[in-house]
């Protein structure tokens, strides 16, 4: 129960509070030659810092999207588990995902965007 006597704070004072990705990363498959942008949305005051990792490899973010990270002309060695990490002074949180780069010969345009946790449940006990 709130008393009374407590001051409330101003509408515009900042609340504090540690990273939360409010849209994580998803596995996607692209073919190759394919553009693709790992979309993320992430919560947090002060404003997260984003760090993106491919492969466990630091990637070099030279750009200004802060909602995602973008590959251009996917090649096979773009494949693997990237991963962002929002920090702050309260805290860190992260996300990973799969990028597949399929080769599907020429002339074949291919995108398909598959919602698996990254955490995969234990497989099924299938009794056929």
């Amino acid at each position: 129960m709130i008393s009374s006597n407590h001051e409330t704070l101003p509408d515009h004072y900042p609340v504090e509070a540690p990273p939360v990705f409010l849209r994580k990363l998803k596995w996607a498959a692209v073919a190759g030659g394919c553009d693709v942008r790992l979309r993320v949305s992430v919560g947090g005051n002060p404003r997260p810092t984003l760090h993106w990792y491919h492969n466990d490899d630091p990637l070099i973010n030279d750009h200004e999207d802060y909602d995602g990270w973008w590959i251009r002309d996917c090649k096979q060695a773009d494949g693997g588990l990237y991963t962002c990490v929002a920090v702050n002074n309260l805290g860190e949180a992260r996300t990973s995902a799969v990028l597949a780069v399929l080769d599907l010969g020429e002339g074949k345009m291919f995108a398909a965007s598959m919602s698996l946790r990254v955490k995969a449940a234990p497989p099924r006990n299938n009794k056929d």
